[in-house]
């Protein structure tokens, strides 16, 4: 029912979209032919069913203009200029704001756009004037909050060279911050700038500072301008943070308002599959996946590769029946098709399919290793994302948060394959992907032991249920090679107070003998008689995997 609900809400939209289009185009057929009064009406049935261009509106401000209702006018401009109207009539809409403002006394507001045709390149003696008209008018409060924006502008403009510079952004964040505190500034002394919020919130993308930009997405989520995306860069923000069901529910919110267009359907119903894989929900993952891709094909100049990538990790996570058949052409490019999370995705999922490969599925590892593992054999990651940069296409980046869902699926491959060493890595760098699934503390034990790292083999083995004889083996070694001397002579104790037939006595004794780690405890009065009762007169073969000779160190 849910389903069926949210198919005909979306229909209605389309629907809607539709009749919109059609109004307004019948509308500027009537305006071209002088009939006002008839293009009046087509462009109030367009703006009432939220024709997203802007060209009802501003078609209507010009008829209004046209009959002398010039505040009248006012609003209809100033809704125009916030859509997506082509630059020509935007620049044209400014104009009128300028002069209309300026008619009706609002210097604040004519300034304001004054200052945003200036921006898009308009250089005229008329407009000078009016700046300078403006500027008498305004109070110091202001004249302040209109010095800091142009001062913002001018830090902008003489680093726009410097901001095409990869990496920038990170060598020299002390630009970046100046120019937000500008704007901060003149948006608390006048609410006329608070348009720049939208430019405050990019600056803090570009410096990663996720938080304090879905602060100000949040804010303008709050307002109708631009609501659809503030909600969509807000959810965005979210998935960034690891919030993916915060994050799920905003990018829902945002297929639900009315005027979206192909472009932000297309990026909205991607970041929701990625949220939705990031919180383990793989089949609601899919299914906006799969809506990405038929989304993408409709957007020119850009192919279906991320939501490609997006779709076919949720169906390898799931192992859904034919995913090798529908995700053949992703898999079919070469890996210098991809760079950033794109590359690592690809990397997984080939990965996921050289391990079905029954002859040879070590095969898998390689791609695992170049996706997961830091090539500096570091034990730490980042546990924010960071964003694609082009200075870091060829450097190795760790996985998105919303991509490490799929890791207890590779680990569970690692650890059936006995690759000791990857295991032990994937789950020391993704612990927090990890720790829920019920192996995890056996994976740990078993590769830390392989690793030489026996007090952390120790913590794991001491949380593991049941061992059998050679994990405890295993563990037993770990606490003395990590001085837990006290707690392994209790375990001694233990065994030896035990009723074990005399195999497992000479398995038992033939562990002691074997490793330098028990040496401490071959000389006691108690070990010794059982020794010569039980134990072989020849040494017996030592059991279980052999284990490097190391002095015990504490803690180590």
């Amino acid at each position: 029912m849910k389903i069926k609900a949210f198919l005909m809400i979306l229909w209605i939209f389309w629907v809607s979209d539709i009749w919109a289009q059609q109004n307004t185009s019948l509308g500027e057929r009537a305006f071209a032919r002088g009939s006002y009064d008839t293009a009046l009406d087509y462009f109030t049935k367009a703006i009432e069913a939220k024709e997203p261009t802007g060209k009802a509106h501003f078609f209507t401000g010009q008829i209004l203009e046209n009959r002398k209702k010039f505040r009248e006018s006012i609003p209809f401009y100033a809704v125009a200029v916030e859509r997506g109207l082509p630059n020509d009539l935007r620049k044209a809409a400014l104009w009128k704001l300028v002069i209309l403002n300026e008619r009706a006394g609002d210097w604040e507001r004519t300034l304001a756009y004054v200052e945003r045709l200036e921006q898009m390149g308009v250089r005229h003696t008329n407009l000078a004037k009016t700046r300078q008209r403006a500027e008498t008018f305004l109070t110091p409060e202001k004249r302040r909050a209109r010095n800091l924006i142009i001062e913002a502008h001018d830090l902008e403009e003489n680093n726009k060279e410097n901001f095409k510079t990869p990496g920038f952004y990170k060598r020299e964040p002390g630009i970046l911050r100046n120019i937000i505190s500008k704007y901060r500034e003149a948006i608390s002394l006048d609410g006329v700038y608070e348009n720049y919020r939208w430019k405050i919130a990019h600056y803090y993308e570009k410096l990663q500072d996720w938080r304090s930009a879905l602060k100000e997405y949040e804010i303008l989520a709050g307002t109708e301008k631009g609501k659809a995306r503030a909600f969509y860069k807000a959810g965005i923000m979210h998935r960034r943070l690891g919030a993916f069901n915060e994050s799920s529910n905003l990018l829902k919110e945002v297929l639900l308002l009315p005027g979206n267009d192909i472009n932000l359907t297309y990026f909205t119903e991607l970041n929701l599959a990625q949220s939705r894989l990031g919180e383990s929900d793989f089949s609601e993952s899919i299914v906006y996946a799969k809506k990405a891709v038929q989304s993408s094909r409709k957007i020119k100049s850009r192919d279906s590769d991320s939501a490609m990538l997006t779709y076919c990790l949720g169906l390898y996570a799931t192992d859904s029946t034919g995913k090798e058949k529908a995700c053949k052409s992703i898999l079919n490019q070469p890996a210098t098709s991809f760079s950033g999370w794109r590359k690592s995705a690809y990397l997984i999922l080939q990965g996921f399919e050289k391990i079905q490969d029954k002859k040879n599925p070590q095969a898998a590892l390689k791609y695992w290793h170049t996706s997961l593992l830091p090539p500096d054999n570091s034990e730490s990651i980042s546990e924010e994302e960071t964003e694609d940069d082009e200075d870091q296409n060829e450097a190795w980046q760790a996985p998105p948060l919303w991509m490490r869902s799929v890791v207890p699926k590779v680990a569970k491959a690692y650890a059936g394959l006995q690759s000791s060493e990857g295991l032990y890595l994937i789950l020391k760098l993704y612990s927090k992907n990890v720790k829920s699934d019920p192996q995890y503390h056996y994976w740990y034990a078993k590769s830390a032991f392989a690793a030489n790292r026996f007090s952390e083999a120790v913590s794991s083995f001491r949380k593991v249920e049941q061992l059998d004889k050679n994990d405890e083996r295993e563990f037993w070694i770990s606490l003395a090679r990590s001085g837990y001397h006290s707690e392994l002579e209790s375990a001694f104790n233990r065994h030896l107070k035990k009723g074990f037939d005399k195999k497992e006595y000479i398995r038992f004794f033939t562990w002691l003998e074997a490793d330098e780690s028990f040496r401490a405890f071959r000389g006691r009065t108690d070990y010794l008689p059982f020794k010569e009762q039980y134990l072989p007169s020849e040494k017996a073969e030592p059991q279980g995997p052999e284990v490097p000779e190391q002095v015990p160190v504490k803690g180590q």
